[in-house]
């Protein structure tokens, strides 16, 4: 990170070094090019460009994807179920990417599984989703756990994570590493999500995402990738008024995080 004016801190790719909201590299603009070439994600990004093509769209009707902002750690966080349902049932299929933050797969650590950034999903979470899904017989699809693996990255916030005297109030330092490693992990989501729908391009026209609310972003991605629309929904109160989402969605999407927020 480098100081910015006002003390705002801008934000710089933990894999290149360039500044996230840099459009000269495009680094904030386009799929880092590790990713664009990995066989996990290339097929999803191929769907969302053919997708969101005028020929396709003429030909299939436009798709609309809605990302719908949870909490996963709390056992409310999915909202009012009958908002749920309603989103389930106008959707061709679901697709779950709740994974949050760069430590999303050290759950066997306890001392850290309150770091903002983790997503422990809490049972009475996963048990309401299960029953809905299963009610109304979604077509879903997994996008969590396909995250691109970058091990200094998450060796490095796991470190701030463990000298913290207490994880459950994580330093600045510790939320800006991990804002950082969400851009990349955000764009991998973007593939792994299109992976599954493109294998049947015709049934998606309708397609509903449940995210965490640090991955708001994934909403702007999807619609660089293939000039999709995507409209952005949070499931509760609380959510939309998170300040610590807040401040990961402007920082991913500018480079930028406010001297405001720092203060």
């Amino acid at each position: 990170m480098s100081d910015g004016i006002g003390g705002d801190v801008k934000l710089h790719s933990a894999t290149t070094g360039v500044f996230l909201g840099d459009m000269r590299t495009g680094e904030n603009e386009h799929v880092p090019d590790y990713l664009a070439a990995d066989p996990r994600y290339a097929p999803g990004y191929e769907f969302w460009k053919q997708r969101g093509a005028p020929e396709m769209q003429q030909r299939l009707g436009e798709l609309t994807v809605c990302l719908y902002l949870t909490d996963p750690n709390d056992p409310e966080g999915l909202g009012d179920l009958r908002d749920l349902e309603y989103l389930l049932g106008r959707s061709d299929m679901v697709g779950y990417a709740l994974g949050r933050g760069v430590n999303a797969r050290l759950t066997d650590n306890k001392r850290v599984a309150r770091v903002p950034g983790l997503v422990i999903p809490d049972p009475a979470y996963e048990r309401k989703l299960n029953d809905a899904l299963y009610e109304l017989d979604a077509f879903d699809f997994d996008v969590t756990g396909k995250v691109p693996e970058i091990s200094e990255m998450e060796k490095a916030v796991f470190e701030l994570a463990e000298r913290q005297g207490d994880p459950t109030n994580p330093t600045l330092a510790t939320l800006i590493a991990d804002m950082v490693y969400r851009n990349p992990v955000q764009w991998a989501m973007a593939g792994a999500a299109g992976v599954e729908p493109g294998k049947q391009p015709a049934r998606a026209k309708n397609m509903l995402l449940l995210a965490s609310p640090e991955d708001a972003g994934l909403a702007r991605k999807i619609s660089l990738l293939g000039n999709v629309t995507v409209e952005t929904i949070c499931a509760t109160p609380d959510i939309e008024e998170d300040t610590i989402a807040a401040m990961y969605n402007q920082a991913i999407a500018t480079g930028i995080l406010p001297g405001e927020y720092i203060g």
